[in-house]
């Protein structure tokens, strides 16, 4: 028997047409264009956590390390991870920056953020406005503050 809810939540349905109450068709779309919107979706995340993190940067006050401190205690840069970007350059750039980040745990992280000098700091920071245009132009934004 055909159990509509079981299938609705197996599969992303894009639309249910009610034939009878016996029936229903579930159009479903391909399954590369599901990871293409799921792609999508990961990235506009991102964009939106990359955003407040460069505005938190902004405004911010004290040393370069003070504001990567600051911005990772109270933006939600740590809940992006290396799987919402797609594989290529975002990824890449991504990594680079947890990279010097030292992203293993949040207190490790604090330690090598506090242990950099002004210099790396400021790089740092950099990569993270350039990451946030990245990833604004590949969603089709002129910035991020779009």
């Amino acid at each position: 028997m055909f159990n509509l809810e079981q299938c609705i939540q197996e599969t992303e349905v894009n639309e249910v047409v009610l034939i009878d109450p016996k029936r229903a068709i579930v159009n479903t779309r391909p399954e590369h264009e599901r990871k293409g919107t799921r792609m999508q979706e990961h990235l506009e995340r991102c964009a939106e956590s990359l955003s407040k993190a460069v505005r938190h940067l902004a405004n911010g006050s004290g040393t370069p390390q003070d504001k990567l401190t600051s911005m990772y205690d109270n933006t939600r840069f740590g809940s992006i991870c290396q799987g919402d970007f797609p594989t290529g350059t975002l990824r890449n750039e991504f990594l680079a920056i947890t990279g010097q980040m030292g992203y293993d745990t949040v207190d490790h992280e604090l330690r090598v953020i506090t242990a950099m000098s002004d210099e790396r700091a400021r790089r740092v920071i950099e990569q993270i406005c350039c990451l946030s245009e990245a990833v604004a132009y590949a969603l089709g934004r002129k910035s991020n503050s779009a």
